[in-house]
């Protein structure tokens, strides 16, 4: 599950995987997009 938000004016993606549902990684969505296009939400 992917949720976009935004901190402090910046775009960031919040990945919560079920399977461990221990923290949210949080990151810097525009830098790591083309990292992840195959990742589904």
């Amino acid at each position: 599950e992917i949720e976009l938000s935004e901190i402090d004016g910046k775009s960031v993606a919040i990945i919560r995987i079920k399977e461990f549902p221990i923290k949210p990684v949080s990151y810097d969505w525009k830098a790591c997009k083309g990292a992840n296009l195959g990742l589904s939400a």
